[in-house]
């Protein structure tokens, strides 16, 4: 038998869209007094919904168009909003588990809507990456780059990471739009040609089996020929990981490729402190929050020498981030960051000035 189309990930394949096209649609509610009510505002539509083995069930020509009246009908309450799914058929299609599976409710029906220029980037596959310089505080050189992805719309427009994974988010396209970044990072990291390390971001949430999941990012990295060794995969949104022996288990599959592995905003939260416990990294990149004006807050610098504390005694690298200062670089120099990056060296750039920047050594920029 032919697994291949069971092998598909539906999830990280497929953005989702509104359906535009004709269908049956479904409308399920938790009480009868809510059913009614929905049954009392679609009469007399051209659906001509009908009660049906408990839900509400309806033909529609457009999909989209029935949405947007329907959202529109009535100033729904949170609650109802959260408790009446909707759910859309093609024609013909006969319900099953799968595509039951695909039913929403108000709020994240209006999400969707809301990120259709994320759909259509993803489909497009329209991001870029633009790298920041990290600097070795020890050798004062060139160290690596932190690769950040960036979107484009229809227009070409720069679409801030921010606006994208808050849409993918309530959406439910992380999934694809995290994977895009990281291989993205990897094309545009060798376009560039950029020595040294590369960190590169991923948020565990959206990855359901390392082994499955991250498959097509290792096979990329041994396509393009880059080194496991010079790739750092960066955890992010620590503060969102209730399960710590899910991440654990990718992170042990990503060091069993070569690879190393950062922990982003470590000291923000208990979250990111549990976690430096559970995972070791090779890399502990301090919280910005901490770093800013570290060299004239007493509180920051107490956090800071713990941190500092605790990589000497793990034999991880301190990394500050979030420099943006002369006096805030020379004060984590002094205390234990071996690594650093910020605005000190200028924003994030698609085709960083290479050669400056290692002729110019740590003070290039600053």
């Amino acid at each position: 038998m032919d697994y291949t189309n069971l092998m598909a990930c539906v999830t990280c394949d497929r953005p989702v869209r509104v359906p535009r096209g004709p269908g049956r649609v479904l409308i399920s509610t938790p009480v009868a007094e809510m059913t009614l009510k929905v049954l009392e505002i679609v009469r007399g539509w051209p659906e001509a919904f009908v009660p049906k083995a408990g839900t509400l069930e309806g033909v529609t020509q457009n999909f989209e168009a029935f949405l947007d009246r329907f959202l529109a009908s009535t100033p729904w309450s949170a609650g109802e909003r959260e408790e009446i799914f909707l759910l859309h058929l093609l024609p013909g299609a006969e319900l099953t588990f799968g595509l039951a599976r695909q039913s929403r409710n108000l709020d994240q029906w209006k999400a969707v809507q809301s990120a259709d220029f994320l759909a259509d980037i993803l489909e497009r596959s329209s991001v870029v990456s633009h790298f920041h310089p990290i600097w070795d505080l020890t050798s004062g050189q060139l160290h690596g780059w932190e690769c950040l992805i960036r979107g484009l719309d229809a227009e070409g427009t720069l679409v801030r990471p921010d606006r994208l994974f808050a849409a993918a988010a309530s959406a439910g396209m992380v999934f694809p739009l995290d994977r895009l970044a990281r291989q993205t990072a990897l094309r545009h990291a060798q376009t560039e040609n950029l020595p040294g390390r590369l960190f590169i971001n991923f948020i565990p949430t959206a990855i359901y089996d390392p082994v499955f999941c991250l498959k097509t990012t290792v096979d990329l990295a041994q396509t393009l020929g880059l080194d496991p060794g010079r790739i750092v995969f960066e955890v992010v949104e620590s503060e969102k990981i209730v399960d710590e022996a899910h991440l654990k288990t990718i992170v042990d599959y990503y060091r069993a490729q070569g690879f190393q592995v950062a922990l982003d905003d470590v000291g923000s939260g208990y979250s990111s402190l549990n976690l430096l416990v559970a995972l070791t990294p090779d890399v502990m990149k301090v919280d910005l929050k901490i770093i800013r004006g570290i060299d004239h807050e007493p509180a920051n610098q107490a956090v800071f020498r713990a941190l500092a504390g605790i990589a000497r005694d793990t034999g991880a690298r301190l990394l500050a981030e979030g420099i943006e200062t002369v006096a805030e670089l020379d004060w984590v120099r002094d205390h234990g960051a071996t690594l650093a990056q910020g605005y000190l060296w200028g924003p994030p750039q698609p085709h960083p000035d290479v050669a400056g920047l290692v002729a110019g050594g740590l003070r290039a920029g600053a």
